[in-house]
């Protein structure tokens, strides 16, 4: 550990930090999804869908499976997000973010 780690007690559970993930399998797919539909499911009209096409966005779908996690058992998650970019329309040249529209994790412990 470094002078910068720390554990922290959180419900009874000891967790390390940082959280280091050993050993992980993801599994990913993006389909196109109609621009104006998209749209609709964001929290803020500054944040906008990423154009893929001209009436097309994008979504990604991740499976993400954590075998080896420093401190936690091993966990499941999905996700359900969005290519978007915050503010202007037009701001082609920066990278986009990712708003998550949807993230079960499984709670087994």
């Amino acid at each position: 550990m470094s002078d910068k780690d720390a554990t922290i007690k959180v419900g009874g559970i000891d967790l390390q930090f940082p959280i280091v993930y050993e050993y992980t399998i993801v599994m990913g797919a993006s389909f196109p999804a109609p621009f104006d539909k998209i749209t609709k499911l964001m929290p803020s009209p500054k944040l906008r869908p990423v154009h893929f096409a001209e009436d097309k966005a994008a979504v990604f779908f991740l499976g993400m499976q954590y075998l080896i996690v420093n401190g936690l058992n091993p966990y499941n998650e999905f996700a359900a997000m969005i290519p978007v970019r915050f503010g202007q329309e037009n701001e082609a040249n920066s990278p986009p973010g990712y708003y998550v529209a949807y993230m079960p994790v499984t709670t087994h412990t």
